[in-house]
C-alpha cells in the first residue's frame, strides 16, 4: 500500500506540473479559457495532499505507535530497531 500511495502521489504531482505548464502557455498566448485545466490541477492537488497525509499517518512505529518521519533503521522516538 505504501508503494501505491507513493506512486499515486508522484504521478499526480507530475500531472499537476504538466497542467500548470499548459495553463501558463495558454495565458502567454492570450487565451483565458483554462477552466478545465484548472479543475484538473485542483483534482491533482487534492490527490497529492491526501496521499501525503496518508503516507505520514500510515507509517508508524510498531513499538511506540508514533508516526515515523524518516525511513531509517531505528525509530526516532523510542530508539528501537524497526524490522521491515
Amino acid at each position: 500500500m505504501k508503494k501505491i500511495l507513493s506512486w499515486v502521489q508522484w504521478i499526480s504531482f507530475t500531472v499537476l506540473l504538466i497542467d500548470w505548464t499548459i495553463i501558463g502557455l495558454k495565458l502567454l498566448d492570450g487565451k483565458h479559457d483554462f477552466v478545465p485545466a484548472a479543475y484538473v490541477a485542483l483534482v491533482c492537488w487534492v490527490v497529492f495532499c491526501i496521499c501525503l497525509i496518508l503516507r505520514i499517518f500510515t507509517c508508524k512505529c510498531p513499538y511506540c505507535g508514533k508516526p515515523r518521519l524518516t525511513r531509517g533503521e531505528y525509530c526516532s522516538h523510542c530508539g528501537k530497531k524497526i524490522a521491515e
